[in-house]
């Protein structure tokens, strides 16, 4: 009987070494996206005085992106099964953009 070798093969030496950048790259983009999430959602906040006021800005900044994001599947709803009833798009797009207001406006400085 053949004792088991263990060694690996170039090829697939390779692969695991894909596999591995390929999590790596991932996790990256993860750490990336919620760094992004966590400055947008922190707009605003250092002219709050105390910890309620801190919450509740990080609230209105989430509750902002989540009905804009929702609305833009909405619009890609619309797209992907052809429903091109313009009005409805435009609308729509208005919606995103007026969702986004308290966002727009917190990173503008302008309230």
């Amino acid at each position: 009987m053949k004792a088991k070798t263990w060694a690996l093969t170039t090829f697939q030496h390779q692969v695991l070494q894909l596999q591995s950048d390929t999590v790596y790259f991932t996790d990256q983009k993860k750490q990336l996206m919620m760094s992004l999430l966590r400055k947008i959602s922190d707009l605003g906040i250092s002219y709050a005085e105390n910890k309620s006021e801190k919450r509740s800005v990080i609230l209105t900044n989430y509750i902002s992106l989540v009905a804009s994001v929702a609305t833009f599947f909405v619009v890609g709803w619309e797209i992907f099964f052809r429903l091109y009833r313009w009005f409805n798009i435009i609308a729509l797009l208005e919606g995103c953009l007026f969702f986004l207001i308290p966002i727009i406006f917190k990173f503008s400085r302008i309230y």
